[in-house]
């Protein structure tokens, strides 16, 4: 994955604008038949698989890339770049919902 197409802004601004590009190409971002046990057990290295199976959504995306810790990444300067990115992590997360309760009314 490209730390870099994820790090531009905080992690709130960068969950809205993908949303809303994920709106503009109709990518659900929360989808209520994704089994809450997919959602925990969705990883990166397998995210093709859940693609094929439609067991992913921006949600779940979302959530596993901020369970991410430092560590999770080699280079220590891509360490560095989602250390400063997910600074606020229940802020994003507050966005998270906050945009998943505008998708169940809107």
């Amino acid at each position: 994955m490209r730390l870099a197409s994820h790090t531009g802004t905080d992690a709130s601004a960068g969950i809205r604008a993908h949303w809303t590009m994920g709106k503009q190409f109709g990518i659900s971002y929360f989808r209520k038949e994704i089994s809450f046990e997919d959602r925990v057990r969705f990883s990166f290295p397998q995210i093709s698989g859940y693609m094929a199976a439609g067991n992913v959504d921006e949600f779940t995306f979302f959530l596993a890339f901020l369970s991410l810790s430092p560590e999770d990444f080699q280079h220590p300067v891509l360490q560095d770049i989602y250390r400063k990115w997910a600074m606020d992590k229940n802020e994003a997360i507050a966005t998270m919902l906050e945009i998943a309760w505008e998708e169940e009314f809107s």
